[in-house]
């Protein structure tokens, strides 16, 4: 926990420092120092230490806004309390760190900088993820979130922004849609797999206001939308926005907890709303209509199932949604039962779209006003459709009775033998312990049923090839919802098969989850068939950077042992396996644009002159153009390598100029590895350089030309680097320089 804030406030007139410290005693447990000059201020900074600052832009002993200069230099964050909120003022400190600006005129803009100084307090325990491709776009937003103190953490492509969110666990994710390696979209659904609205803030930035778009995300679980360009106000007010409507979440939750065990009446009326709240959640349909029964009231479940809009409904009368098979009896029933003051509860048929009919169970309640009168009723329903006809279905084709119960019995368990022939299907108890598996799963993993039973499914899974896997199939079992995904599954003494996996809750009477069942398919045939494909495409991408290297006269060893060096480069510096793998394959593109120098550039032994630099130069250029724009995951990363792994760290490389993290990882992993590989060997230009020397190099260009983390893991784990050197090179090679 950071230290209790210790607010500095500059405010030269007396009535606003009663009022200041009024609200900060009554709504606070800050500390506070009050001075009333810019000469007071300099010496209170002096002495003590603040977390925030309240600060009159107006005073007496200095130029306007000379105070500011002074605290934003301590790194204090900043709150201008002024009377002039003018657009000439705003741009006056447009670009400075300032939290926000705030009227001082009335008690109510005052109470509102306090909240703000408690906000930017909580902010500091608050990580931040933004995943934005756009360099200037990224520092913006960085600047902006660092502003109101929030722990940033940058993301240059939706890929790196996930595992940055897997890691820090984030309570805000900032991203655009359009972006390298998974963009807004994917990153979004991914995210909402794992972490709840209550648990993370996802907000979407982007320069596309098309209204599909912003549905599409929104419905992914978005919180919220921003149009670019966003400018700082308005972003650090819906920040501040949502923030503050997440932490209502949250509190609202902690004081349910306190009044569900205050005592049992308070319990039973909040246990209520929470069956109420639980009803909307999960799609019920509710309608509310008056004492005469118009219609004032309906959610969109409800329109959906009627087939009329839910503001079109207003006004109607609910009796005529009713289908006439309900039969008199039963309606005049439900009057009755209601205009008493009770609750009616059973099964309605509607009219719906199409002149579908409809079955909703549920209630109908009347809800009363303070005179004990009966104001309005409100219907709750859920969807019974499918159960009923299925019921009817029964009824009709089973015809289940006690004189043909068995003839029923025996046609369901022909229902149950089609399935178990035609899927693979096992069932496990809550603690994942194998409980049931048909034969056919029985004969695909050649295993005996006793033996197999005292299995957990975990057990027989190879897990350990994917960790995010077993985290999603433990989560789900312990949240007990349903999973799908593909599955590996071990067979002793053969080879291992795939499955495509549907893993659901089975529930008891009382709605407890008593058990799982999956219903699986054996995909191994597929499975293999795409892995033979992207084997393909692997050893196309390595023969085209062996077709490149070959032009300026290097041997295929070069680009096997880059892509070695970046595997263990992006290992160590704590990438995924997956990513750690398509950077291995991608890699051995990164000189893929030689193919269209000039032999006479490429291979000139001499130096080369500024004009033939500018030719080789483009090189990078020539690679990411005829890289990029492919729907497959390894070129795109090859474009990124080859467009970028002659950038430098400082901002003096080429083809763009990138500086430090705007330079994309991929690229400067190539970089390190690419040139420590051309410094081992003999080029036609250079002799291979000793360990020694090469080692100077890296330490005297770390921070210039190369990512000081990454130089750092290279000359931590020099010798490694040195055996896949030797590993992947000729008798000629391995002697130039590791002698």
């Amino acid at each position: 926990m950071h230290p209790s804030p210790h607010i500095l406030i500059v405010e030269d007139s007396k009535t606003h420092q009663r009022i200041i410290e009024h609200v900060l005693r009554k709504d606070t447990d800050f500390t506070f120092t009050i001075t009333d000059s810019l000469s007071a201020a300099r010496e209170a900074m002096s002495s003590e230490s603040f977390t925030a600052a309240l600060l009159d832009i107006h005073l007496p002993d200095s130029t306007d806004g000379e105070i500011v200069d002074e605290v934003l230099k301590k790194k204090i964050p900043a709150i201008l309390l002024t009377a002039d909120v003018s657009e000439e003022t705003r741009r006056r400190y447009v670009n400075k760190a300032i939290v926000d600006f705030v009227n001082k005129e009335t008690l109510e803009d005052i109470s509102f900088a306090v909240q703000l100084l408690r906000q930017i307090h909580l902010n500091r325990e608050i990580h931040a993820v933004v995943a934005e491709d756009s360099p200037v776009t990224l520092s913006l937003l960085t600047r902006y979130l660092k502003v109101l103190q929030f722990q940033v953490h940058p993301a240059e492509n939706g890929q790196e922004a996930y595992r940055l969110a897997k890691q820090y666990k984030p309570q805000i994710v900032i991203t655009d849609i359009q972006m390298p390696l998974m963009g807004g979209i994917e990153l979004t659904r991914k995210l909402r797999r794992e972490f709840s609205r209550n648990d993370m803030l996802i907000l979407v930035v982007s320069a596309d206001d098309d209204d599909k778009a912003t549905s599409q995300l929104l419905k992914l679980g978005a919180n919220d939308y921003i149009v670019k360009p966003v400018s700082r106000e308005n972003f650090a007010a819906r920040v501040f926005l949502n923030i503050r409507n997440l932490q209502l979440v949250h509190n609202l939750a902690e004081a349910n907890k306190k009044l569900q065990s205050s005592n049992a009446k308070v319990l039973n009326r909040e246990n209520l709303l929470n069956q109420y709240k639980m009803a909307i959640d999960q799609s019920m349909l509710v309608a509310k209509m008056n004492p005469v029964g118009t219609i004032t009231y309906a959610n969109e479940r409800f329109g959906e199932i009627v087939g009329i809009y839910c503001e079109n409904l207003i006004g109607r009368e609910y009796a005529h949604l009713l289908h006439k098979d309900n039969g008199i009896e039963i309606t005049e029933q439900m009057w009755k039962t209601l205009r008493e003051g009770n609750t009616w509860i059973g099964t309605l048929q509607v009219n719906g779209e199409k002149d579908k009919k409809y079955y909703l169970g549920g209630t109908i309640s009347p809800m009363q006003d303070e005179s004990g009168r009966t104001a309005e009723f409100i219907s709750i329903f859920q969807d019974i459709t499918e159960i009923q006809e299925l019921r009817e279905y029964l009824q009709n084709e089973l015809n289940v009775s006690v004189a043909n119960l068995k003839q029923a019995i025996v046609k369901t368990e022909e229902y149950e033998k089609v399935i178990s022939r035609s899927s693979l299907v096992t069932r496990t108890n809550l603690d994942g312990k194998i409980v049931y598996a048909n034969e056919g799963f029985l004969e695909l993993l050649k295993r005996d049923k006793k033996e197999l039973y005292t299995k957990n499914v975990h057990d027989i899974l190879t897990l350990e090839e994917n960790e995010s896997l077993r985290i999603d199939i433990e989560t789900a079992h312990q949240r007990q919802t349903e999973w799908q995904g593909i599955v590996k599954i071990r067979r002793e003494g053969h080879k291992c098969v795939y499955l495509k996996s549907h893993l659901l809750p089975i529930h008891a009477e009382d709605g407890s989850v008593v058990e799982f069942i999956g219903i699986h398919n054996n995909v191994t045939e597929l499975i293999e068939l795409q892995k033979d494909i992207v084997e393909t495409q692997k050893e196309v991408v390595l023969r085209m950077g062996e077709i490149a290297e070959s032009r300026s006269k290097e041997t295929g060893n070069h680009v096997k042992r880059v892509a070695e060096y970046s595997y263990l480069l992006a290992k160590k510096y704590g990438l995924p396996e997956e990513e750690c793998e398509l950077l291995r394959h991608a890699s051995p593109m990164h000189d893929i644009g030689k193919v269209a120098i000039p032999d006479a550039i490429l291979n000139k032994p001499g130096k080369l002159t500024p004009e033939e630099r500018v030719i080789m130069e483009k090189h990078a250029e020539i690679g990411y153009r005829v890289m990029s724009g492919s729907k497959r995951e390894i070129l795109n990363a090859a474009a990124v390598v080859a467009g970028n792994h002659h950038e430098k760290w400082d901002g003096t490389g080429y083809p763009s100029k990138l500086k430090e993290t705007q330079i994309p990882l991929y690229g400067r992993i190539v970089s390190v590895a690419d040139v420590f590989d051309a410094l081992l060997t003999k080029r036609v230009y250079k002799e291979a350089w000793p360990v020694e020397k090469i080692t100077e190099y890296f330490e005297a260009e770390k921070g210039k030309h190369f990512d000081p983390q990454l130089v750092d893991i290279l000359l931590d784990n020099k010798e490694e680097f040195l055996e896949i050197f030797m590993r992947h090179s000729d008798a000629e090679e391995s002697s130039y320089s590791i002698l």
